[in-house]
């Protein structure tokens, strides 16, 4: 009787167990089975266009020779020769002084300009009595000008001689102006913590004039034939490395095993690290890491994790500007891809390259400028199978 009842019990604890396990797979089935929603985002496949990165600052235009004219002997002003908008020639008399000395006949005394200019100022009225070096008039050559910009301490490592500045004035909103920055302090200002850059402008046909307020452009970074994607689409994890989410159809076989040509096709995002170049505003300019035709999560990326299901949004008004190139890009291209017929992964960065104008200015225009150039392999696309 003793063995049968240890029989007994050795016979219900195994039964115990065994109904155990089939329950606990069961849920796992069960959790396994459970329908997994598809999270929606906007996808794209990026094309290669062309990508500046610009510094947008505010400007004063100061001429470079600029003099005030002013008399050598005390006295009252006989006669002003030149007013406002006169051009007078090195040497030329602006006014005469009469030094009214009694018991002497002296002749007048003329107050002449150094420089050839125009006049932009008088300060003084004729019969004005004025002493020995006091300003008179103001002459100014305008055909070559400055235009003195304060870079914040926070972007002066970007700017450099040499580098291309674009100049735009309200009196002539629609022209752009082309300038090259000639002198850079070595030293930030501790009062406004700026650095003073001075870009020189030809002003042959006198649009601009000394003392205008001026919106300019420094053109710090400047790619060609590279993926341009949102800078939503990227994030960083914590050691400073970058990825996007690429889309890739979903190879599972339905869990009901029954396979259907008629059935619609399932998308997964994954991750997979990229290389950027550089970012101007909320764009993203990729030296690696992505390849032709591949779909990435352009919106949305938020609530994803790598291997999610997705429900694909396509030619979303929000997207389109980084699948679809401008006029400009496609001529561009056209020539890059005649010219460089072997070399589709050589990337040009410049900072300064051929651009045109139409994409932040109504006219049209050819920006020539100097560049660098950096070979890059795209082929790099590692994708990695764990979430962030």
């Amino acid at each position: 009787n003793k063995k049968n009842k240890i029989g007994f019990v050795s016979i219900s604890l195994i039964l115990i167990i065994s109904l155990s396990v089939l329950f606990a797979s069961c849920k796992k089935q069960e959790n396994l089975q459970r329908k997994e929603n598809p999270i929606s985002v906007l996808v794209a496949a990026p094309i290669k266009q062309n990508l500046n990165e610009y510094l947008d600052l505010s400007a004063e235009i100061k001429a470079i020779k600029e003099v005030e004219i002013s008399s050598d002997v005390p006295g009252k002003i006989a006669n002003i020769l030149k007013y406002e908008g006169s051009f007078v020639r090195k040497g030329e008399t602006i006014a005469l002084i009469d030094r009214f000395v009694i018991g002497a006949n002296y002749s007048y005394a003329p107050a002449r300009t150094p420089i050839a200019g125009y006049v932009t100022t008088t300060y003084m009225a004729v019969g004005a009595s004025i002493a020995a070096s006091t300003p008179i008039a103001n002459v100014a050559d305008i055909s070559q000008l400055e235009v003195e910009i304060q870079v914040p301490e926070r972007s002066i490592t970007g700017v450099e001689l040499g580098q291309t500045v674009f100049i735009r004035v309200p009196s002539s909103p629609n022209k752009e102006i082309e300038a090259k920055i000639t002198k850079r302090d070595y030293a930030v200002n501790p009062s406004t913590r700026t650095l003073m850059v001075k870009a020189l402008i030809d002003n042959k046909d006198r649009l601009l004039l000394p003392g205008m307020f001026s919106d300019v452009s420094i053109l710090l970074n400047s790619a060609d034939n590279v993926f341009v994607i949102p800078n939503s689409s990227v994030f960083s994890d914590d050691t400073g490395k970058n990825y996007i989410f690429v889309v890739k159809e979903d190879s599972a076989v339905p869990r009901d095993g029954n396979i259907s040509d008629n059935s619609d096709s399932q998308y997964r995002a994954y991750t997979r690290e990229v290389n950027i170049l550089f970012t101007s505003k909320d764009k993203v300019a990729l030296s690696s890491g992505l390849e032709e035709g591949e779909e990435v999560v352009m919106f949305g990326r938020e609530f994803l994790k790598d291997g999610s299901l997705i429900n694909r949004i396509e030619n979303d008004p929000t997207i389109l500007e980084y699948i679809t190139p401008s006029a400009d890009g496609i001529a561009e291209n056209t020539i890059n891809n005649t010219n460089n017929l072997t070399s589709t992964n050589n990337i040009t960065i410049s900072n300064n390259t051929n651009i045109n104008t139409n994409a932040r200015i109504n006219n049209s225009g050819s920006r020539r400028t100097n560049s660098r150039r950096v070979n890059t392999n795209q082929n790099q696309t590692n994708i990695i199978q764990t979430p962030l």
